[in-house]
């Protein structure tokens, strides 16, 4: 989902394996007859690619688990097709989603965009929790400990048949701008960033407090990321 760090993870990811490596984001998916296309006006593959990543930036779980792995009509052949969900705690994600929404200011109706980006968020965590089995087989990454643990960094790559050399960690993606509270000002420093306390800068935010008392996303977040803030006492 956007603003849960998965450009970062993305680039990371892009680093550790050898060759060429395209990147397309946010692929939109024409539909014939029933069968889910690949836009093949998103991506020219060259000679020397050895892999290629694809994002589905707020996607229904629901609707990617209908998109088959082998499209009959994709101009590739891959020995290996992996799904990966990323996700980040719902106080941080909510408060980086609010503030780059804020800032570009092209959504009139804000209540109602962010509840409808939380309703998508806890359709993923139902999915990372296996409480829905939709995607079936598929690599959960949490960002909040990517962003943390090298160990678990190791972890991702080892499942992926790939070894880890954390090229590319202190690198800011320049997709959406980079941070929604630093743009790239970090960049070349990443892990300087201070992505595991963004829910503390919008404590004074009226619309960002209500959205938080739900008492499912902090359930969610306990268990999928350990995590519960202590807002300050109005």
């Amino acid at each position: 989902m956007a603003r849960c760090g998965h450009h970062a993870i993305i680039e990371w990811l892009r680093k550790q394996i050898s060759g060429q490596v395209p990147f397309v984001n946010f692929i939109k998916w024409p539909v014939v007859g029933g069968i889910p296309q690949f836009p093949h006006n998103k991506l020219l593959i060259k000679p020397g690619t050895s892999a290629l990543i694809w994002s589905e930036e707020n996607p229904s779980i629901k609707v990617m688990s209908k998109i088959p792995k082998d499209l009959p009509n994709q101009p590739f052949r891959s020995e290996k097709v992996e799904t990966i969900l990323i996700m980040r705690d719902p106080y941080n994600w909510a408060a980086s989603l609010l503030k780059k929404t804020r800032t570009d200011g092209n959504v009139k109706k804000l209540g109602l965009f962010m509840a409808e980006r939380i309703a998508l968020w806890k359709e993923h965590a139902a999915e990372a929790l296996r409480e829905t089995d939709h995607l079936k087989n598929y690599l959960f990454i949490n960002y909040n400990r990517w962003f943390n643990d090298k160990n678990y960094r190791e972890m991702i790559m080892f499942s992926l048949g790939l070894d880890n050399y954390d090229r590319g960690l202190q690198e800011v993606p320049d997709f959406g701008e980079g941070s929604s509270f630093d743009l790239r000002g970090f960049h070349g420093r990443a892990q300087e960033m201070n992505v595991m306390n963004r829910w503390q800068l919008m404590q004074d935010d009226p619309l960002y407090m209500e959205i938080m008392e739900d008492p499912e996303l902090l359930r969610y977040s306990k268990e999928l990321f350990d995590f519960e803030p202590i807002f300050q006492e109005s």
